[in-house]
């Protein structure tokens, strides 16, 4: 597919690699979110719209940062996780720089801004685009109030990890849930 796809694929086996490798890993610098964010929405979405198109336009945009977003969450909450662990072996995540108040918010408002953007494509007139990915709010609003809940039973109880792995995998799912049912609606244009 040309030149474009190959750089992207370079770029994605680079940061791959100094996410936790090299001198300087970003994941231990407090860029996870970012580059899983740009990794995991732009460059995925936009590169396979590409694929498909020979373009980029706003539309791969928009999908990108609704898809980034979800993804992000999944790290978030992982990072949150595994804040205390993290401090010990002075991996700076955003959880770690900013404290726990900080990422619950971040969690927050990468789980319901997806849901707010996507009235973008209800203002192009793409109805199934803008009320499919709403199957995905649910779970969102969950994993966005569990969050919370989980930090405070800590103190109450020893089944935190259980309970951060729960909301990791309704977190993966509202990702699979939400791409899924954006695909489907935008297939319908």
């Amino acid at each position: 597919s040309g030149w474009v796809i190959a750089a992207i694929g370079l770029a994605s086996l680079f940061f791959g690699y100094i996410y936790t490798g090299g001198p300087l890993p970003l994941a231990y610098i407090g860029l996870g979110e970012v580059f899983v964010f740009i990794f995991f929405g732009f460059v995925a979405t936009c590169g396979v719209f590409y694929l498909q198109t020979g373009g980029v336009n706003l539309d791969s945009f928009i999908a990108g940062t609704q898809v980034g977003c979800l993804a992000t969450v999944i790290i978030a909450v992982n990072n949150i996780r595994d804040i205390d662990g993290d401090l010990v072996a002075k991996k700076r995540t955003l959880a770690v720089r900013f404290g726990k108040g900080f990422a619950i918010n971040e969690i927050i408002l990468l789980a319901i801004l997806p849901f707010l953007v996507n009235f973008y494509w209800l203002t192009k007139g793409y109805i199934a685009a803008f009320l499919l990915p709403f199957m995905a709010l649910p779970p969102a609003i969950s994993v966005a109030r569990g969050i919370g809940r989980v930090i405070n039973d800590a103190v109450f109880n020893n089944t935190i990890g259980i309970q951060y792995n729960r909301l990791l995998a309704i977190a993966a799912f509202t990702h699979f849930l939400f791409g899924l049912m954006l695909y489907a609606g935008l297939s319908l244009v």
